[in-house]
């Protein structure tokens, strides 16, 4: 939601990094801007929008790539996308882990006080450095966004704003207005039905769930209620909403053992995560494929 693509750079960085004697990557990434945002169109009506439309759109790209099965990643409200593009097509997907994801609706409304300041804040920002100043609060905790980063000698609140108004600014990958609109629409009006939710349950791939503990945009237990009715397994990692980016060596880990089987993190995936992260529920893999990522 309110994000292009690039905000996937540190697992885009790790899938693609050369494994073979000839230097080819692993895998075959395809990134999308969701409609509304980066580098795909804005429609103007708030019709256009909806999480089951941009499930479409992707898949439309995936069969003009020619990718049959796919691991499907998605975060926020590319979670939410993810999982109607699992739900209504079982059979192209090989795997699904959705990040920092929650039921939409209700689930979607701010809880805590701080929360709520920030979300009414956010609705006056004029400039991308008002807004930035907000997305930052939402998206890592306060002790990574505090931490001085030895290269630059700043700390990673200012070097996130500085990336965050730049991202926002050039190139086109910023967002319109209407497209922020249409995508908050979107988020509001989503929910998985128990049939949905049936189909991913019941279907033969592994599905995994992984959550920020201290996420005040998408509630943790969201999270944990959408796996439990998906029936698969939710981790919780010590970050906040942009978890994929505070703890992103850890989440690339479990991605690594959805898309590759890793059998030592298998055994037990706790081992190579931060001592205080969290397994709900046992946890499963897949086999080797596409992997198509969506925020």
């Amino acid at each position: 939601f309110a994000a292009s693509l690039n905000g996937w750079g540190p697992q885009m960085d790790d899938l693609l990094s050369p494994r073979d004697e000839y230097g080819q990557a692993p895998v075959r990434l395809l990134l999308v801007d969701n409609r509304g945002v980066g580098r795909s169109s804005s429609p103007l009506p708030s019709s256009a929008y909806s999480t089951s439309i941009m499930a479409a759109d992707t898949l439309q790209i995936m069969d003009e790539l020619g990718w049959e099965r796919v691991h499907v990643v998605g975060h926020s409200m590319g979670a939410m996308i993810a999982c109607k593009l699992a739900a209504r097509n079982p059979k192209r997907i090989v795997s699904l882990t959705l990040i920092s994801v929650t039921g939409g609706g209700w689930q979607s409304i701010p809880r805590s006080f701080k929360a709520l300041k920030l979300a009414v804040v956010g609705m006056r920002a004029k400039t991308p450095e008002d807004r930035a100043k907000v997305d930052l609060r939402f998206h890592f905790t306060d002790k990574t966004l505090n931490e001085v980063d030895r290269r630059w000698g700043r700390t990673r609140h200012s070097l996130l704003h500085e990336e965050y108004v730049e991202g926002s600014k050039g190139g086109g990958l910023g967002q319109p207005q209407h497209g922020f609109m249409g995508q908050l629409g979107a988020i509001w009006h989503h929910s998985m039905s128990d049939e949905e939710c049936t189909c991913i349950n019941v279907a033969p791939f592994p599905s995994l769930v992984i959550h920020g503990r201290h996420d005040i945009l998408a509630g943790p237990q969201f999270g944990e209620q959408l796996a439990r009715r998906l029936g698969c397994s939710c981790i919780m990692l010590e970050g906040a909403h942009f978890v994929c980016r505070e703890r992103g060596v850890e989440v690339n880990l479990l991605l690594h053992q959805m898309v590759f089987h890793l059998p030592d993190i298998n055994r037990n995936p706790l081992r190579f995560l931060d001592r205080r992260s969290e397994i709900v529920q046992p946890f499963m893999n897949p086999e080797l494929g596409e992997a198509a990522l969506s925020t």
